[in-house]
């Protein structure tokens, strides 16, 4: 428990402190200089691209939301086929170094690549050798169709309108603020085609508890609103706790209709859950355990007619 609360009371503190920022990214930077991207899970961007490939076909345009440190999805993306990618992000995030760790990270797993994505194993360890050696991200993204797109005014038009087939993210949307959410997704409303598909992963299990095994993977389930925005909120890490009801809200507030769900529940996300059952908060209490046990979902959404 010490471990959990120790991190986000840090991460709070520097988030607020005059080159917090420069110091919490300096050091993550010199201590993941050569892991970053390489160690990554990448059974769920996996599901997400196998899933999505039947969503798109060959020279559509493909809209990566939060592609972050290493562009993880766009890669796969380009192992299996022949696509225009946008990079959009808030912030540049991405370094040559991580993209390279990110890199030798498919290398390593290129047989569960080759099996998932149903992709001749030896054409894509070429790929992936021949952007290894490039020397710079403009010359990996060039060869790949990757355009970036880095802008913090989510509110308004970053691209054009009607101009994406397909938006993926794999667990971002659950770190933006619901103020800001609703604005991006009304922006990239408008950016999808009409007949175009959104496709998200949504993370529901408490990102903090990532620092301390000993918590409850559902820890901030127990925690109000307001005591969690005390301790846990900062400027470098959110989590908006958004449960499958109130993104179903969202979505339609937002003029997105839910085409397909699945909620990936496992046994030990259940016994979590269950743990926690008679310390829930009030607001989490009256939903059924079945909707909070959900560690992780897969959404797939269209927009509606503003007629």
């Amino acid at each position: 428990m010490i471990k959990y609360y120790s991190y986000a009371i840090m991460e709070r503190i520097l988030s607020f402190t005059p080159a917090g920022n420069k110091i919490v990214y300096g050091l993550s930077s010199l201590i993941e200089k050569n892991t970053k991207g390489r160690d990554r899970p990448l059974d769920s961007a996996i599901k997400l691209v196998k899933n999505a490939r039947d969503m798109v076909k060959p020279g559509d345009t493909i809209l990566d939301v939060g592609t972050g440190w290493y562009h993880h999805l766009p890669f796969l993306f380009y192992l299996i086929g022949d696509y225009e990618h946008y990079l959009f992000d808030v912030r540049d995030k991405a370094s040559l170094q991580w993209i390279k760790n990110y890199l030798l990270g498919l290398q390593d797993k290129i047989d569960v690549l080759s099996d998932e994505l149903n992709i001749n194993k030896y054409d894509a360890l070429s790929k992936i050798k021949y952007l290894f050696n490039q020397d710079s991200r403009e010359k990996i993204y060039d060869i790949c169709n990757f355009k970036l797109n880095i802008t913090k005014e989510t509110d308004r038009l970053f691209l054009p309108e009607n101009s994406v087939d397909l938006m993926v993210s794999c667990c971002v949307i659950n770190h933006i603020p619901i103020d800001i959410l609703m604005t991006e997704l009304i922006t990239l409303k408008k950016i999808i085609k009409p007949d175009g598909i959104m496709y998200f992963l949504i993370g529901h299990d408490d990102h903090w508890s990532f620092h301390d095994p000993s918590m409850n993977m559902f820890q901030y389930y127990k925690y109000s609103d307001k005591y969690y925005k005390m301790i846990f909120e900062n400027n470098f890490q959110f989590q908006n706790r958004l449960t499958k009801n109130e993104w179903f809200d969202i979505f339609n507030t937002c003029g997105l209709n839910v085409i397909d769900y699945y909620g990936h529940i496992t046994v030990e996300s259940r016994n979590e859950i269950n743990k926690l059952s008679s310390n829930l908060d009030e607001r989490f209490s009256k939903y059924s355990l079945n909707d909070l046990a959900i560690k992780h979902s897969y959404v797939t959404l269209e927009k509606l007619s503003d007629n």
